[in-house]
């Protein structure tokens, strides 16, 4: 049925594992988004070109980088990340959605196609009745024979859709 062919579907079809894992990453966004950086500690070297004679005019630097945040970037960054994060649920729900969708559609035209293929089996049997009483008919000298040939025609026409719709 419908219901448990949709919760397969919600399990199996890949659109919906790229739209979770999207939504993922937009999740551990807002974790990043709400760290504050970390510090740098690194040595550089500078040229110094007034040196004595035989000096090095090479010095080794520290450094040391603090990086300050201001106005409140933090805060629209973790809005930011948040608003992505939302973005991603509701389009992981459109693809569930599209998903769902796609699915009944295919089962309607699932189940439309075996009720024509019904249909169409119960057709073809009465054609076959007709065609064989139209045949005995001609066999008397009752009727032409090109009235058996066009039933037959059409009894053959009737079984090819037959098996256009059970395919």
């Amino acid at each position: 049925d419908l219901r448990l062919l949709t919760l397969t579907a919600f399990y199996y079809h890949p659109d919906l594992d790229v739209a979770r894992a999207k939504w993922s990453v937009a999740q551990a966004g807002v974790v990043t988004a709400s760290g504050r950086p970390n510090p740098s500690v690194g040595v550089g070297a500078s040229y110094v070109t007034p040196t004595a004679a035989g000096e090095n005019p090479w010095i080794l630097q520290p450094a040391l980088d603090i990086p300050i945040e201001t106005f409140g970037k933090r805060g629209y960054r973790v809005q930011q990340a948040k608003r992505l994060s939302e973005a991603g649920r509701l389009e992981l729900a459109a693809t569930a959605w599209s998903v769902r969708s796609r699915l009944r559609s295919r089962l309607v035209g699932l189940l439309l196609a075996r009720q024509e293929a019904e249909l169409l089996t119960g057709e073809e049997r009465i054609r076959r009745q007709l065609v064989s009483i139209l045949e005995t008919r001609v066999a008397v000298g009752d009727l032409p024979r090109q009235l058996a040939s066009s039933a037959r025609i059409e009894l053959n026409r009737i079984r090819q859709q037959r098996l256009e719709s059970e395919g």
